[in-house]
């Protein structure tokens, strides 16, 4: 939370204080009513906040940054960091292709290079909470033979 933003929750915060022993003391003393004073205090507890709402509401809207900087070079830079949640979708995993055997080695590599993308699929699958049967499963309707999907899934389940 940037610091204007801070700055604004405690003067809303302040206000709301400010607002609702005023109003007590003005009640209490000054006019009084024919009410206890717990039921004094609940009464004017809700138009005390609406200070400290507004305020919030304002500072929540202040776009949040986050700095970064490294000691030793002097590097910074700013992230502005959105406020809305952004949901990720599931995305299939890399297909499999299937190397004949004509082929030469920048074939071998292209299917290691398609093994790598699948690993880093099923470790942020994993990372997201999956179950290690639905990625085989998602493996193996994408292409991939079950002996090596089930492989895949169980060396990053480790």
């Amino acid at each position: 939370m940037s610091l204007l933003a801070r700055l604004l929750l405690v003067m809303g915060a302040s206000i709301t204080v400010v607002v609702f022993m005023s109003a007590t003391l003005y009640f209490r003393y000054e006019k009084p009513l024919p009410m206890s004073g717990i039921e004094l205090i609940v009464i004017l507890f809700v138009p005390s906040l609406i200070p400290a709402l507004v305020f919030g509401y304002i500072a929540y809207s202040i776009p949040a940054k986050l700095r970064l900087r490294c000691r030793s070079c002097g590097w910074t830079h700013t992230f502005r960091v959105p406020r809305t949640r952004v949901r990720r979708r599931r995305k299939a995993p890399p297909p499999v292709v299937e190397a004949s055997s004509s082929e030469d080695s920048a074939a071998l590599v292209g299917e290691s290079e398609r093994r790598a993308q699948a690993i880093a699929w099923i470790d942020r699958q994993l990372a997201a909470g999956r179950d290690v049967e639905q990625l085989t499963e998602d493996l193996i309707a994408s292409g991939w033979t079950p002996d090596v999907a089930a492989e895949l899934t169980q060396r990053c389940a480790r």
